[in-house]
């Protein structure tokens, strides 16, 4: 087999492997060190290798669209972490100074600052409120069925 035959069996191997390198070695029957020093050698096939990262990525993008699709409570939350940070959807707030910062810091213009970040968080959470969703419905409802039947357990 040639070598150029061989790279594109290798680059074939990583895709199914997302970028598995042991694992498409393994696959293709080549060392680990001969797909690095095809990396250093090679430009085309370093040029094909790095692009493989964006190829997962969308790969990864497409597997939760598929989930949130079918109705994923927790693709559904990750996704709006992700992409509805501006509405509140985070678990934390980032805060980015730009400029010179003043050493001089006291103690009260932290507490302005952060009582001026709460209110803004604030406005953020009053301006879209969340509604109930069919599932989050759903789980209530089970949830209060679960709490009052009563379940007996036997005597061994």
């Amino acid at each position: 087999m040639t070598k150029t035959k061989q790279k594109e069996l290798m680059i074939t191997a990583l895709r199914k492997s997302l970028g598995n390198v042991t694992v498409a070695c393994k696959s293709v029957k080549i060392g680990r060190e001969t797909h690095y020093r095809w990396l250093r050698t090679d430009k085309n096939y370093k040029e094909f290798v790095d692009k493989l990262p964006e190829e997962e990525i969308d790969f990864y993008e497409h597997a939760l669209i598929k989930k949130i699709k079918s109705g994923d409570t927790t693709s559904i939350i990750f996704a709006l972490k992700c992409k509805g940070k501006n509405r509140g959807w985070v678990d934390r707030r980032e805060i980015s100074l730009t400029g010179n910062i003043n050493s001089n810091i006291t103690a009260t213009t932290l507490r302005d600052t952060w009582s001026k970040v709460k209110a803004e968080d604030e406005k953020q959470r009053t301006r879209s409120p969340r509604k109930p969703t069919k599932t989050n419905k759903r789980k209530r409802r089970l949830t209060k069925r679960k709490s009052t039947s009563k379940v007996s357990i036997p005597n061994k």
